[in-house]
């Protein structure tokens, strides 16, 4: 075999699909405009930006990042969503994890690691709701068990009982069926 002839195809998916970047910028933009494009050393392409806390007055700060191969899936999403500030490992770790019994939704997170060992959250649900295949959806599933997290912490509900939550939150469904189920 002539190892000369092999190629190694580092294009990025923006590259190749012009369309489609412009189609995530305008999504973006209109969603969540407080996000700012950037580009790492590698070439992939980022989202930085601040969302504010469901409950307080805390900001988190977020790194929406694109994978090469992005719109296709290779053990995950293509687009990764990690917490820069607070260190998810400082807040709650008991609720890292969102089994998918614990909702109604199915929805499920994971803190995974990447293969730098940066931490960012992976977020999904049962396969009967849109799966992420942009930004902007996987920025609403993110958000979705954030603020689910978020009402289980502040009212001590851990482990999460989701029919309490609702209890204690009566606007907690609705704010949650909103992110899944938005359109894009």
């Amino acid at each position: 075999m002539n190892m000369d002839r092999i190629k190694i195809n580092n294009s990025q998916w923006y590259e190749k699909s012009p369309k489609l970047f412009k189609e995530e910028v305008r999504l973006m933009l209109t969603r969540y405009p407080q996000f700012k494009l950037g580009k790492l050393e590698n070439g992939s392409i980022y989202w930085y930006g601040h969302i504010k806390s469901f409950l307080d007055d805390l900001r988190y700060t977020l790194m929406i990042v694109y994978a090469a191969n992005h719109p296709f899936w290779q053990m995950g999403s293509s687009v990764r969503v990690y917490m820069i500030d607070p260190d998810p490992f400082d807040s709650s770790p008991k609720l890292s994890v969102l089994h998918p019994n614990e909702t109604p939704y199915k929805l499920c997170s994971q803190l995974l690691s990447d293969i730098d060992g940066f931490y960012y959250q992976a977020t999904w649900v049962d396969e009967k709701f849109p799966q992420p295949h942009s930004a902007v959806r996987e920025l609403n599933l993110y958000l979705a068990y954030l603020f689910v997290r978020e009402c289980a912490i502040k009212s001590r509900i851990i482990p999460l009982d989701w029919e309490i939550l609702k209890k204690v939150y009566p606007s907690l469904e609705a704010k949650v069926n909103k992110l899944i189920y938005e359109e894009i």
